[in-house]
């Protein structure tokens, strides 16, 4: 154990650390500058740590994780209690590096000049969060995995993946912050697999890159963003909420699941639509819900999807050809869908709601006894006996 009033700030020259560090909660390490912090061995776990990259200069202090005695790969884990945050690069030293992240790595604003916090390890795992807050950007040059647990989150900030990734847990943008997966022409041949939640909210952007190699059997949902990309397959997840999908849209007979929501007569607010600019192909499943308790009149019409004019919209549903009757998720009441042909060739469009007719409780009492004395009344007759 380090007692808290172990390290000053570092303004130059290094830390070098060759045990398993804990120190006392609250406790920061600031680092300045040029300058180091090493963390030597070959299985490590550091706990109740705060590491601050103060950017009073335009230099990227380090923070490495094998130093010169450790041997073979190393492994660090970062405890739920570390936070480390600011200016700074976080990289191997000679060894192969895996670095699991339970805590709190945050690409934040601090000091004079922009943040920009490099994870540069061999191998990244989030199981916890990860982190671009107030216009910082947080740059993962390591094959990463985002684990079941792990929260990324470009909030305001831009987050950017370089190299081979999956995600199981989830990866947001919001308040106008960006998520870049694979974006750049040196990024060839890359891969991304989504298991988990990509989110787009409020203005912000998911972008894929157009030499990735990705899919998904996880869920894409907009919340008023936009998710970019040459093409986005849904693959057998799902596609939900409203926003922009910025390229081709292709859903397809894993089955893909194409799902909305309707709680009132406000296109993009009330109720989900989606824009498109870019070819649709449809396959898979189209799912509608009612929320809020809402039943629609029958007069009403709700554009659920819009493709741009310079593009086609293609294929069918699985589960409703073009002008059938599909019923809401709830059973509350079903709605004709119209897309394709005609004047909805670039919609997909709902309306002549029809309510369920569900009995009230009285007549379903009266035909449950109905249906009792019938079958009281067969049992008697000759065809029983």
């Amino acid at each position: 154990m380090i007692d808290e009033n172990s390290f000053p700030p570092v303004n130059g020259g290094g830390l070098l650390i060759q045990n398993t560090l804990t120190v006392d909660a609250g406790h920061q390490v600031t680092l300045n500058g040029t300058a180091s912090m090493t963390f030597d061995g070959q299985s490590q776990t550091i706990d109740n740590l705060d590491i601050e990259g103060a950017a009073t200069t335009r230099m990227n202090p380090n923070v490495s994780f094998s130093g010169p005695d450790s041997n073979g790969p190393v492994t660090v884990t970062l405890g739920p209690n570390v936070l480390i945050h600011g200016l700074l690069t976080l990289s191997n030293g000679s060894q192969s590096t895996t670095l699991v992240n339970d805590g709190i790595i945050n690409a934040d604003q601090i000091g004079l000049y922009s943040t920009v916090l490099v994870v540069r390890v061999d191998n990244f795992a989030n199981d916890g969060t990860a982190e671009a807050t107030n216009s910082g950007t947080l740059l993962v040059w390591s094959n990463w995995n985002n684990a079941t647990g792990g929260m990324i989150t470009a909030n305001g900030g831009v987050v950017v993946f370089t190299s081979n990734g999956s995600n199981a847990g989830m990866i947001q943008a919001t308040n106008g912050g960006t998520v870049e997966i694979g974006v750049g022409d040196e990024f060839v041949g890359g891969i991304f697999q989504n298991n988990g939640l990509l989110e787009a909210n409020n203005g912000s952007v998911i972008q894929l890159g157009t030499n990735l190699t990705w899919s998904n059997s996880g869920k894409i949902v907009l919340k008023n963003g936009t998710v970019s990309a040459a093409s986005v397959n849904v693959g057998d997840g799902t596609l939900s909420g409203s926003g922009t999908i910025d390229g081709d849209l292709t859903l397809s007979s894993d089955p893909s699941t194409l799902t909305f929501d309707t709680g009132g007569e406000t296109q993009g607010n009330l109720y989900d639509s989606l824009e498109v600019d870019g070819n649709v192909t449809l396959a898979g499943n189209l799912e509608i819900s009612l929320i809020n308790g809402f039943e629609p009149s029958q007069s009403d019409v709700f554009t659920v999807l819009t493709v741009d004019s310079a593009d086609t919209l293609s294929g069918e549903f699985l589960n409703i050809a073009d002008g059938g009757r599909l019923e809401a998720m709830d059973g509350g009441g079903s709605f004709v869908v119209n897309y394709e042909s005609g004047a909805y060739a670039n919609k997909i469009v709902l309306g002549d709601f029809e309510a369920s007719n569900v009995p009230e409780p009285a007549t379903a009492g009266i035909v449950g006894i109905g249906l009792g004395l019938l079958v009281r009344r067969g049992r008697n007759s000759s065809l029983f006996r």
